[in-house]
């Protein structure tokens, strides 16, 4: 049986050590050359589908979908990456055999909903040639959800002056 990777490749891309301090497009050529190099979606015969968003127009691979060896690159074109993603998983006739590579909550749940089995970032990169350092970069940056909650009634006070 084979199956069907679907990455969030900017989800990817964002937060994972090297391309999230590189270019853009760099770092897209590279994740997507690390793909193919590394083999980590098994066997040959299973299908690798990177989802990006963006328009076709504004990025030099040309097309919405494009063929990168073995690899189906699509460009999200007037929807969220995690739109077209819903869509693949709604036009499969199996979303078992399926597998979702994001670290995106809300997608996750979606795609769960599908049927399709589901990867976090980490994980994904960890099949990674150990030699080589794949990390997902630590958020130290991001708040907690008590941080989020006083922050916006602080804000809601100040701009919609509730006491």
């Amino acid at each position: 049986m084979s199956l069907h990777y679907i990455i969030d490749g900017y989800n990817v891309v964002k937060q994972a050590l090297p391309w999230v301090d590189m270019p853009l497009e760099g770092a897209r050529n590279s994740f997507l050359e690390f793909i193919r190099n590394e083999q980590l979606c098994g066997s040959l015969r299973n299908k690798i589908t990177v989802v990006f968003d963006g328009r076709q127009d504004y990025f030099s691979l040309g097309s919405v979908r494009q063929d990168y060896s073995g690899l189906c690159v699509v460009f999200s074109s007037g929807e969220s990456a995690d739109d077209a993603i819903l869509e693949i998983l709604n036009k499969s006739s199996n979303a078992k055999n399926i597998i979702v590579i994001s670290d995106d909550r809300a997608l996750r749940l979606s795609a769960r909903s599908y049927g399709a089995q589901l990867m976090g970032v980490r994980e994904f990169l960890g099949k990674a040639d150990k030699t080589v350092k794949y990390t997902v970069k630590d958020n130290c940056d991001k708040l907690s959800i008590s941080e989020e909650k006083k922050i916006n009634e602080e804000l809601r006070k100040i701009w919609l002056k509730e006491k």
